[in-house]
């Protein structure tokens, strides 16, 4: 995985990346030392690059197998309760 001044310089540099995303070349000076894209400029930022938001920001974003993984676990899990617990039948009167 790139480091965001890594991404940054392959789109074109600083001054093409902060004209396309229409913010200051100070603000993504800004970014490049923290080294992280801020939450509200993550889409913006991946729209102009090209980059995947799990690539920006792994720590706010899932790869889509890794979400998908996740969520087949936890239905998979809520499918073999089902099994095990088959629903109550009616007493009859």
């Amino acid at each position: 995985m790139k480091n965001l001044k890594g991404m940054i310089l392959s789109y074109g540099g600083l001054a093409k990346l902060s004209k396309a995303m229409g913010v200051t070349k100070q603000c993504i000076n800004g970014w490049i030392r923290r080294d992280c894209v801020p939450e509200g400029k993550i889409w913006p930022f991946c729209e102009v690059t090209g980059f995947m938001p799990w690539e920006v920001r792994p720590d706010l974003f899932s790869r889509p197998e890794d979400y998908w993984a996740r969520t087949l676990g936890i239905q998979s899990a809520h499918e073999a309760r089902s099994v095990e617990e088959p629903e109550a039948t009616q007493s009859e009167s």
